[in-house]
């Protein structure tokens, strides 16, 4: 792939920002703020939520700007993690496939530009030897 499309992202640092009774809230901050297709395919992704039933049938976390935040139980801090993790991974994953397609696309496009140039090019040589 051409250098400069992609660029996987990880999580960069993770806190507790606050615990109330017996929920805490964590951060995960990325290493860049991902595009919108990242973030759906961060969210599409159900990597598997065990625990207490607060926290399963639970909301999942959600991604503004470069930083995921989740409010889970607090027995539940090991799983959140691994989940989070997970659907990074999984995000990366799918979101490496969108930019290889952009990538087609854009090189596709280039060639037919270029070929049409050089047609339009050719066809001017031409025109210009005649009388």
């Amino acid at each position: 792939m051409t250098e400069g499309y992609w660029t996987e992202i990880s999580i960069r640092d993770r806190k507790v920002v606050s615990a109330d009774g017996g929920r805490i809230e964590i951060h995960w901050t990325l290493t860049e703020t991902p595009e919108s297709a990242w973030q759906l395919a961060f969210n599409h992704d159900n990597s598997g939520k065990s625990g207490s039933i607060a926290y399963v049938m639970g909301p999942d976390a959600t991604v503004a700007g470069d930083v995921i935040r989740w409010v889970i139980p607090e027995e539940s801090l090991e799983n959140a993690n691994t989940v989070v993790n997970n659907k990074v991974a999984h995000a990366n994953q799918r979101f490496r496939a969108v930019t290889e397609e952009r990538v087609a696309e854009a090189d596709r496009k280039s060639k037919a530009e270029n070929a049409t140039a050089e047609k339009i090019a050719e066809a001017q040589a031409r025109l210009d030897k005649l009388s």
